[in-house]
């Protein structure tokens, strides 16, 4: 009491709903539960399971205060663990709830047995889980049909938004904040069907751009550019493929960290007993699981390197231990004999250490090779070789840092088709944190992007419209005119007191009027003021505009 001990004291009120302690003493308790699986599992009352023969044995999986205990289907096991839940609940306090408890049989058991052992454990029996936390408990032959659900979870929330009401910026939080991660848990553990992460983009790109009358708006811009970074001229969005990807390899970076885990022991014993993680195959029948693990290894292999210590373990014929050297590149000197061992980074090391041996280097690689070689720092005898991630400072997986790699491994597939943009990274950067209206930064980059629904643009996308500009009826309403000689532009301009036109120049082209532009962002107060004038023209076209219709 006050930061000192105030002796014993005896809680009268017990444990209530949401009492701060509750999950801390109910985490201690199921230590106790587990521990009391342990025991019995030494003693050889229970058994457990074995996916494969060299696999760990498995009695209970917990999660928060749900439980799966496994057992064989035997009269002594199941009265075995009926005497373990008795025990606990003379310990604890705690009372198994048998009317929210189930029991699932291995189709090996015959009916009448099931039926029976259910009784003795006093609880039903149910044939297969739908869903278990959110997942499908069984993967079906048709992906897509599994997980179509999600599809139906995010169109029910994206269709209870109100988009008429909704702002741009309104629109950016709740994409990001809600829609990209809605389907997070379930990305984070199996593979998604392309043509499902397809149409999960599309459903999301049509609710930023918005629908009429059930039918979608122009889409001004890909989802593909959408999705680039916001510094590269983009919004920052995420495409559900390559989110997908760099969420499973996470799965793959936590079995090269930690051998020892138990989920990187299940899947050792299953599916490379006798290799490495990096080495292993799909085999035959895999689980989907396992073939989803294996498609978020595909991206950890070419994001991570070899960090060199004593050479023992990192191969020296891949280029994922030569800093600046894409990984898929093969470097040695190909008149070199194939050998019939692995060879190791230690092969061109000076024996006894003290540096790179330089004929060694010069019999396996070329020149500008051995040169980026001979560059790398070797630290103290005794430090061995360790995985590490290149794309962080730190070495440690990311799964922000696996997604852009993803990106940029579907750029050099092929598949990208690059966005032209006024500007470089930092300007992208000084627009995205000047001191104005979230309203007005995204406005500002529809500008930027050459993307605002003029009259010029509708009809260039097959829109019926009356291409002149509504207000004066002179010329076509495009972006020059729009902003910069229609009477009303003008006016404006004369009226905020700003020279931003030029007296006496020439009539500019939209490129010249964005290099104008682009050139005050680096003047704070005054890009302000500018954007401010752009805005006000932009809201009275449209007035004008939607007054006439």
């Amino acid at each position: 009491m006050n930061g000192t001990p105030a002796g014993f004291f005896a809680p009268s009120r017990g444990l209530r709903q949401g009492d701060p302690l509750s999950p801390l003493l109910f985490v201690i308790c199921t230590e106790g539960f587990a521990a009391l699986l342990r025991k019995a599992i030494s003693e050889k009352r229970l058994e457990g399971v074995k996916v494969a023969p060299r696999s760990p044995r498995i009695s209970h999986l917990f999660f928060a205060d749900d439980s799966y205990l496994f057992l064989r289907g035997s009269l002594q096991e199941c009265e075995n663990l009926i005497e373990v839940l008795n025990e606990y609940e003379e310990l604890s306090g705690q009372k198994v709830n048998l009317a929210k408890s189930a029991v699932c049989f291995s189709k090996n058991i015959a009916m009448p047995d099931q039926e029976f052992l259910a009784q003795v454990l006093g609880v039903g029996a149910v044939g297969v889980h739908d869903k278990y936390l959110g997942l499908p408990t069984l993967i079906a032959r048709s992906k897509m049909a599994t997980f179509r659900y999600l599809e139906d979870k995010l169109l029910e929330r994206l269709q209870g938004w109100k988009q008429r009401t909704l702002s741009w910026a309104a629109k950016e939080t709740l994409i990001k904040a809600v829609a990209m991660a809605l389907p997070l848990h379930v990305l984070s553990c199996f593979k998604m069907p392309l043509g499902l992460c397809r149409l999960l983009d599309k459903h999301v790109a049509r609710f930023w751009w918005g629908m009429n009358e059930g039918m979608p708006k122009i889409h001004w811009m890909s989802w593909r550019n959408l999705c680039r970074s916001k510094h590269e001229g983009g919004m920052g969005f995420r495409r559900f493929e390559q989110f997908n990807q760099a969420l499973l390899a996470k799965i793959g970076w936590r079995i090269l960290m930690d051998p020892q885990s138990l989920l990187a022991r299940v899947y050792k014993g299953k599916y490379f007993p006798h290799g490495t993680f990096l080495e292993a195959k799909a085999r035959s029948r895999p689980s989907w699981g396992w073939v989803s693990i294996l498609h978020g290894r595909e991206l950890l292999i070419a994001g991570v390197r070899w960090q060199v210590g004593n050479g023992q373990t990192a191969p020296l014929l891949h280029s994922n231990w030569i800093p600046g050297l894409h990984p898929d590149i093969p470097v040695f000197n190909p008149r070199v004999l194939p050998v019939d061992r692995e060879l190791k980074v230690a092969e061109v090391m000076c024996q006894g250490g003290g540096g790179w041996c330089v004929e060694s280097l010069h019999q396996w690689f070329d020149p500008a090779t051995c040169k980026a070689i001979r560059a790398i720092p070797l630290p103290a005898q005794g430090v061995e070789d360790k995985l590490v991630w290149h794309g962080t400072s730190d070495g440690i997986f990311t799964v922000k840092s696996a997604y852009h790699l993803a990106v940029t491994l579907d750029k050099r597939g092929g598949r990208w088709r690059d966005m032209v943009s006024w500007m470089d990274k930092s300007s992208w950067i000084r627009l995205w944190d000047a001191n104005i209206p979230p309203k007005l930064k995204i406005f500002a980059w529809q500008i930027f992007n050459r993307i605002l629904p003029t009259m010029e643009a509708l009809v260039e996308k097959k829109v019926t419209v009356m291409p002149r500009c509504p207000v004066c009826w002179d010329e076509l309403e495009s972006l020059e005119h729009l902003f910069l000689y229609c009477p009303v532009a003008r006016a404006m301009w004369d009226y905020s007191g700003m020279e931003f036109l030029g007296e006496g120049l020439p009539r500019q082209t939209f490129p010249l009027f964005l290099k104008r532009l682009l050139a005050l962002i680096h003047q704070p107060s005054q890009f302000m003021a500018v954007i401010a004038v752009l805005w006000r023209i932009w809201k009275s076209q449209n007035w004008v505009s939607f007054s006439l219709d």
